[in-house]
């Protein structure tokens, strides 16, 4: 059971990005660290895992879906490589810095989530999980493509096989 206060604070949060959630139990289930459920004895289902495995496969659909659709020319590998830079946790975390997370996960007394950035990137992709259960799947992408779009397409990615090719060549060059 949710206390008031921290309906009002999911309110407020989705007030500030468009939401329309009226299962509060479910959105604040995306900010449960599986640290605050241990240590207040709930089970550990009402943690953002499962959330966050619906979350990622979103994540991943939609930014195909985008870049699929912005680059009608861009072959297939430079889109893979886009999506895997996208979808990391150190962009994703980003994400969950600029809607300002910090002060909607829960976690527990051990954890420390403003150092932790992969409890970011989880609760974000949780989030999104939550975001296609309530809303539906083109309220997940609009969701990020109002928040995000420019980073989306803006994204600096590296291509391993190209960085190693560039090495190589100065090494054997040098020789």
């Amino acid at each position: 059971m949710l206390s008031g206060r921290r309906i009002e604070v999911l309110k407020a949060f989705c007030a500030e990005r468009g939401l329309n959630f009226k299962n509060f139990e479910l959105l604040n289930r995306a900010f449960c660290h599986t640290s605050y459920v241990h240590e207040n004895n709930m089970d550990r289902i009402e943690s953002y895992e499962r959330l966050e495995f619906l979350g990622d496969a979103v994540l991943k659909l939609v930014i195909s879906d985008i870049l699929f659709f912005e680059f009608p020319d861009e072959m297939e590998g430079l889109m893979t490589e886009k999506r895997a830079a996208i979808v990391s946790d150190r962009t994703i975390a980003k994400f969950a810095e600029k809607l300002n997370f910090k002060n909607l996960i829960l976690t527990g007394k051990g954890e420390n989530q403003n150092q932790n950035k992969s409890v970011f990137a989880c609760s974000f992709e949780a989030l999104l999980g939550a975001i296609y259960i309530e809303e539906g799947y083109l309220k997940a992408r609009d969701f990020l493509l109002t928040y995000f779009k420019d980073d989306i397409l803006n994204v600096e990615y590296s291509n391993p096989k190209e960085k190693l090719q560039e090495i190589t060549q100065k090494l054997t060059h040098n020789i």
